[in-house]
C-alpha cells in the first residue's frame, strides 16, 4: 500500500505555463526514469530497509541517493539545512495529528513554512513542491512517487535544486498499522537572490 501527495508552489514572477509540458515531459519518459527495486538497492544502502532496520538519517541519506539515482540527465538535488528542518517538522505534526495533508491544524501552509526556516530569506523568487508519502521502504516509496507523472514532474524537474527530506516511523492515517510503515516529506525548492 503506497500512499501519497504533491503540492507545488511559486513565487510572484515564476512558471505557471511550463507545468503542463514539464508534466507531459515526464510522463512521456516516466518508464525510463522509473527505479527498479533490485536495481536500485546496491548503489544506494538502506534503499530495502524496512521500519526499524535503519536510522532516519540512513532513510534519509537513501531516499536522496534515490532520487538522484532517477535524476539521471538532470542535476542532482543538494540537502539543504533549512529545507531538512522545515520537510522534519512537518513530518512530525502529520504523525501528531494523523494527517495527511500539506497542512495540518496548528501550522502554517507550506510557503510561511519555507519562509520561517530561513530558506527564502533574501530570495527575489523562488519555486517549491511538496511531496508527501509512506511506505516500507525508501525504494518503495521512491518508486510510487515516480510511477504517478504528477509527483514525477516534480520530484524529476531541473528547476528545483534544493531539497530537504523528512523521515519518521508511522503512517499519518487513522486506522493504518504504523508500525509497517515509515511516512516521507520531501520538500524541493529553488531561489534567486534579490539583485
Amino acid at each position: 500500500m503506497s500512499r501519497f501527495a504533491g503540492q507545488l508552489g511559486r513565487s510572484r514572477a515564476t512558471w505557471i505555463a511550463g507545468l503542463a509540458a514539464l508534466i507531459a515531459c515526464c510522463a512521456a519518459t516516466l518508464a525510463s526514469r522509473t527505479l527498479p527495486a533490485g536495481a536500485a538497492t546496491p548503489t544506494c544502502p538502506h534503499a530495502s530497509a524496512a521500519p526499524g532496520q535503519a536510522t532516519p538519517e540512513q532513510l534519509r541519506q537513501s531516499t536522496l541517493c534515490l532520487l538522484n539515482h532517477a535524476r539521471h540527465g538532470v542535476p542532482p538535488l543538494t540537502a539543504n539545512h533549512d529545507l531538512i528542518h522545515a520537510a522534519r517538522r512537518h513530518d512530525k505534526k502529520m504523525l501528531a495529528q494523523d494527517c495527511f495533508e500539506h497542512h495540518c491544524q496548528g501550522e502554517p501552509r507550506l510557503q510561511k513554512r519555507l519562509r520561517r526556516s530561513g530558506y527564502l530569506d533574501g530570495a527575489d523568487t523562488w519555486r517549491y513542491a511538496e511531496e508527501l508519502g509512506y511506505e516500507t521502504t525508501p525504494a518503495r516509496m521512491v518508486n510510487a512517487w515516480l510511477d504517478h507523472a504528477s509527483q514525477a514532474a516534480s520530484l524529476l524537474s531541473g528547476k528545483y535544486t534544493d531539497v530537504g527530506i523528512g523521515v519518521r516511523a508511522g503512517a499519518p492515517e487513522p486506522g493504518v498499522d504504523g508500525s509497517r510503515f515509515v511516512t516521507y516529506v520531501v520538500d524541493l525548492a529553488s531561489r534567486q537572490p534579490a539583485e
